[in-house]
């Protein structure tokens, strides 16, 4: 069933087993399979919930998985890593007359895999491997691996044989008990959700557990009747809730419907397999986006009120005149967090540093008039005032016109020459008020002009010290406190800022995007 547009064809024999008669070869990169309905109780009074989704799973039982752990076919090719490890002295480039020079630090390594790692050399051939936070150390003291090496880029066995599933509150494994306390950041022996989305949310800790390949019973190899389910009624016995039988009946039907690997016999499966997460092997360039949530105590119904109570003339608009119905106002006020979308981008969190290398910045203002080769000077002014040096260099950027402007090439007030690298206090209608800014801020040089605009961007947006607008929906929305410092009334105007953002941070391509998305009370 291949799902291009090339090929499609509508799934067939829904509901049963079908064992093909022969092979289907797929390629690398071919889409086959079907979104499938799925459905789970909504809760012991009723109710269901529903979505479609692809449900993919990698599983093995073949004898030679140590050997492709191992990689002993010598496979090439892929994502490719260095693994550092710890205590090695770290290096910072450095510019001198114009060349690189790399420079000992008193900063040591920790063990760290980089994935796709970047490779200079300096006047003496020396290669050196990019870390992280423009630290770097000597090639010839790292191990460069491929994707296929699989052992040593992390993953491992973990053999569950035997469990029937159930996780016993009162017998946990030791396993799932190691996990708790790595997740377990208060230390009172319980989980919280809070605690499993924040580990979860750390790339080491989700890393890890994705490289987990672990044995134990299909879900898919028995039916209900079978000894392996029945903690279901030792269960149902033990909690002894209204209508708790209800619950375990349907659990019943759903496992009745999942067995197949016996009943296609000429598979010839076992009970207990070796599960892979299939994105793992996927050997995928690190993530994009990290997301945060913020929660705020407001409910969402509170915080469209207050939106609603608004006077007329500073009310929610469609566009700059017509006042916004209370359905147009909460279309746009409730969150959408997908981040396949562009709509990611107006929860872009402009207060994360986004890792841009030196280099790539430099790259970017080759050309750009006086901006040229500032890419350490942004860098500096980012990392001090917590604002992100992407959008620092592009709101540089587009201001001055790619540095050309008067403002960038300096301007005379009171007999001393300024400059004003973010439009800071410029009105069109008196753009002297920029220049007199400039100048009371000792802004008297390009380097003090980009890192003293960066503290004004910071304290007045950013990171400002009561409302804490870091992402463009909090600007139009302001969560914190609804209906108060808001930057529009246009419900559309964090929306309408969404194209050019992402076309800012799709210039650099390595950036990490932050994504700080709000959780409205419940």
């Amino acid at each position: 069933m291949n799902l291009s547009r090339q090929k499609c064809s509508p799934p067939t024999h829904l509901g049963e087993l079908y064992v093909l008669p022969s092979p289907v070869a797929i390629s690398a990169g071919e889409t086959i399979g079907y979104l499938g309905l799925v459905e789970t109780p909504g809760s012991l009074i009723g109710g269901k919930k529903s979505k479609h989704q692809v449900h993919l799973e990698v599983f093995t039982q073949d004898p030679r998985l140590d050997d492709v752990l191992a990689n002993k076919a010598g496979t090439k090719g892929g994502a490719t890593y260095a693994k550092v490890p710890a205590d090695l002295i770290l290096h910072e480039k450095k510019s001198e007359e114009g060349k690189s020079k790399w420079v000992a630090t008193k900063d040591k390594s920790q063990e760290m895999l980089v994935e796709s790692p970047k490779l200079e050399k300096d006047a003496a051939k020396q290669e050196w491997i990019y870390v992280s936070s423009d630290k770097y150390v000597k090639k010839e003291q790292i191990e460069l691996l491929s994707q296929h090496d699989w052992l040593k880029i992390g993953f491992k066995k973990v053999d569950g044989s035997g469990s029937d599933g159930y996780l016993d509150p009162d017998a946990p494994p030791t396993f799932f008990t190691d996990l708790v306390k790595s997740f377990d950041t208060d230390g009172n022996g319980e989980l919280s959700s809070e605690e499993i989305q924040a580990a979860l949310q750390d790339s080491g800790n989700a890393d890890q557990l994705h490289k987990l390949i672990i044995k134990h019973p299909s879900e898919w190899y028995e039916k209900s009747s079978a000894s392996s389910y029945q903690w279901l009624d030792k269960l149902m016995t033990k909690i002894g809730l209204p209508d708790f039988d209800l619950l375990v009946d349907h659990e019943k039907q759903r496992i009745e419907k999942l067995e197949w690997m016996q009943s296609a016999a000429t598979l010839k499966f076992g009970k207990d397999i070796w599960h892979i997460y299939p994105m793992a092997i996927y050997g995928k360039k690190k993530d994009r986006f990290f997301v945060h949530y913020t929660k705020y105590n407001y409910a969402i119904e509170k915080a469209l009120d207050k939106q609603m109570a608004i006077p007329s003339k500073y009310a929610p608009k469609v566009g700059n005149n017509k006042l916004a119905s209370r359905d147009e106002v909460l279309l746009h006020l409730t969150p959408d967090d997908d981040l396949t979308k562009d709509t990611i981008y107006q929860f872009l969190d402009l207060s994360k540093y986004s890792e841009v290398s030196e280099d790539e910045l430099n790259k970017f203002l080759l050309g750009q008039g006086v901006l040229e080769g500032k890419g350490s000077i942004f860098i500096s002014a980012a990392k001090k005032y917590n604002v992100s040096e992407v959008y620092l260099v592009s709101h540089a950027s587009l201001e001055t016109g790619r540095g050309t402007s008067r403002f960038a090439r300096g301007k005379n007030f009171n007999g001393v020459k300024v400059y004003n690298m973010y439009g800071v206090n410029v009105r069109d209608d008196k753009p002297s008020l920029g220049t007199e800014y400039a100048y009371k801020n000792g802004w008297n040089s390009i380097d003090e002009a980009i890192g003293g605009g960066a503290k004004w961007i910071s304290d007045n947006f950013v990171n400002h010290h009561k409302y804490k607008q870091n992402t463009l929906y909090k600007m139009r929305w302001n969560p914190a406190s609804p209906g108060e410092h808001q930057y529009a009334s246009d419900v559309l105007w964090a929306k309408h800022q969404i194209p050019n953002m992402k076309k800012r941070f799709d210039v650099f391509p390595n950036a990490i995007l932050h994504v700080d998305i709000l959780v409205y009370e419940e």
